[in-house]
């Protein structure tokens, strides 16, 4: 395991606990934003870590296909 894969852990760690606590209003609006912020970019760091370890494009499609929002089919007029 590599320290980001071990950072990432940690961070799916603490937003798993974070998130029912916010749900309950139990921790602020800010801790929950930090855990996902903390969460992402840990996730991240580990697909970028594995991008630069594999061959040039090996793993482009699927870092793009994680990161990029879904597409609504263009609705074109006639």
């Amino acid at each position: 395991m590599t320290l980001q894969d071990a950072r990432w852990t940690t961070a799916k760690a603490n937003l798993t606990r974070v998130r029912p606590l916010a749900e309950q209003n139990a921790v602020s609006k800010k801790d929950l934003d930090d855990a996902i912020g903390t969460e992402l970019s840990t996730r991240s760091a580990v697909d970028a870590a594995k991008a630069a370890s594999s061959p040039p494009g090996r793993n482009i499609v699927a870092a793009e296909a994680r990161c990029l929002p879904a597409r609504q089919p263009s609705k074109r007029h006639s």
